[in-house]
């Protein structure tokens, strides 16, 4: 989802749906979304925006999108698993597997200015991105993996606008068998769509299961745990 495929997609739907507008779905929105009662209450009074503009939300609420990948960095490796927590296709409870993998982007600032680290490669403890996290940079972006029994997806989300780019869904197949070629193109797309929503499903999962960690009264010890975790192992 790069800018430029982002403004083709709102130029479309304008002149398609002249009476509607596309409305952002940014960290801090998509996480208010996914919640209800008592969480919703608790998590907004975390928002560090003065206002409720879109920019001001963003900007403010930084930390979310970069607090949920180191998160995610250090449950992926060092947790007990995920489970559905999310509405959709897939029924609650189901467990699946995630982590972060093959490509981090990290940046911070210092009398020099802003410094960049890319880390590359699969990953075995993260040496070189706990090295970086533990100097003070934070993570900007990261390819995240979704794994559900035979299931895969993979793309790298952006920590700021929680934007998947190249997003890959499980291959989808072909029945070169069918008589009726627009109905196989038809099955095939419903298909496409089915995986796509399953795997957002299971990223939506991610950040509930983020967001009681959050809120729950063990959250100092597990930060605790994470700083132990930056350091150990000679990082």
């Amino acid at each position: 989802s790069s800018k430029t495929a982002c403004e083709r997609v709102e130029s479309l739907f304008c002149k398609s749906f002249s009476a509607c507008k596309l409305i952002p779905i940014y960290p801090w929105r998509r996480a208010l979304s996914l919640l209800e009662g008592e969480q919703l209450e608790r998590f907004s009074a975390l928002n560090q925006a003065g206002t409720g503009a879109v920019l001001d939300e963003m900007q403010a609420n930084g930390w979310l999108g970069r607090e949920f990948l180191e998160w995610l960095l250090e449950q992926g490796l060092e947790g007990d698993g995920f489970s559905v927590r999310a509405p959709g296709h897939t029924g609650p409870g189901t467990t699946f597997s995630a982590w972060v993998d093959d490509k981090i982007t990290l940046v911070g600032g210092s009398d020099a200015g802003l410094q960049k680290v890319v880390v590359s490669g699969v990953q075995d403890r993260y040496l070189e991105a706990r090295s970086a996290l533990v100097a003070g940079k934070s993570i900007e972006r990261a390819r995240i993996n979704l794994e559900m029994g035979e299931l895969v997806w993979n793309g790298i989300l952006d920590a700021d606008e929680f934007s998947l780019q190249s997003f890959r869904c499980p291959p989808v197949s072909r029945d070169r068998d069918a008589g009726d070629r627009q109905l196989e193109q038809e099955g095939l797309f419903l298909e496409r769509m089915y995986l796509l929503e399953n795997g957002l499903q299971l990223f939506d999962s991610l950040l509930v299961q983020y967001i009681s960690c959050r809120l729950d009264t063990t959250w100092n010890q597990w930060q605790e745990q994470y700083r132990t975790w930056l350091h150990g192992e000679q990082a």
